[in-house]
């Protein structure tokens, strides 16, 4: 993780009491955030914990039912924890470098520009300072919210990496074959949900990463979060294009092709 610590300005007066009221314990929520200046960021959105809700973000910015100041360009987002007090912030900050080192892996595999985690200290809330309240900001690149698919893949896997407390993703693995193999030894022996999902689907996540430019590389970020045929597109992501049930009837027959054809290399 970077030892640079950003300011984050929080408007909305219900930012820390979602944090404190409406979220389960320990679970990762987000928030979209400004791009940095001067080493502030400012919050875009409220505190949300559905991957659904934070696409519906960029949904209502794409179609013009809201304002939101959502920067397009890159991915800026704030993370928020509540650390159990038998916990501590040490054992989150190691989960934090895990997840930095996991995205990493993968985007230096893609040769994309890497995910950087900052530590985050607000301004003008009473929970300024707080150790059972951790913030950090994370900047990446567009490529993880060009469609709702990848923005859902990208925050499962920074869940994935804050649910193993044995910190096995930490800057020992530096191969992208070794990553994948450490989150298929994780989901014989973690059970939460999230993990759930890759090991439902990890062998598709692997493939739509290697057909990142087939499938999304050509469309405007517009037409992936509004498609013109679609129907109810609130539960668009990464799981519903895995599952061949994707709303975009486009997307969804490109990688029904996709499957056909190069599935059983990931087997």
């Amino acid at each position: 993780m970077n030892e640079k610590t950003l300011l984050c300005h929080i408007k909305n007066t219900d930012f820390m009491h979602i944090a404190n009221n409406t979220i389960p314990f320990e679970d990762p929520i987000f928030a979209f955030v400004s791009a940095p200046i001067k080493g502030v960021v400012q919050a875009r959105t409220d505190l949300t914990y559905c991957r659904e809700s934070i696409c519906e973000y960029i949904r209502q910015q794409v179609k013009e039912v809201a304002k939101y100041q959502i920067d397009t360009k890159a991915l800026h987002m704030v993370m928020y924890r509540r650390v159990p007090p038998k916990t501590g912030p040490a054992a989150y900050q190691r989960q934090m470098e895990a997840v930095q080192n996991m995205l990493n892996v993968i985007e230096s595999h893609y040769g994309w520009p890497l995910t950087k985690v900052y530590n985050v200290k607000l301004q003008g809330t009473q929970d300024n300072g707080n150790p059972t309240n951790r913030f950090y900001y994370l900047k990446a690149t567009k490529r993880w919210m060009k469609s709702p698919a990848m923005l859902s893949m990208y925050l499962l896997l920074v869940r994935i990496a804050c649910t193993d407390k044995k910190h096995k993703f930490n800057n020992k693995i530096t191969s992208f074959d070794t990553l994948f193999e450490t989150l298929d030894e994780l989901a014989k022996r973690n059970f939460t949900q999230e993990v759930s999902y890759y090991r439902e689907h990890g062998k598709h996540w692997r493939l739509i990463l290697d057909n990142y430019r087939t499938l999304f590389g050509d469309r405007t970020m517009e037409s992936l979060y509004v498609p013109s045929h679609h129907h109810y597109l609130f539960s668009e992501g990464i799981n519903k294009l895995c599952d061949d049930n994707s709303s975009d009837l486009v997307l969804n027959k490109v990688m029904q092709k996709i499957v056909k054809k190069k599935m059983h290399l990931y087997i």
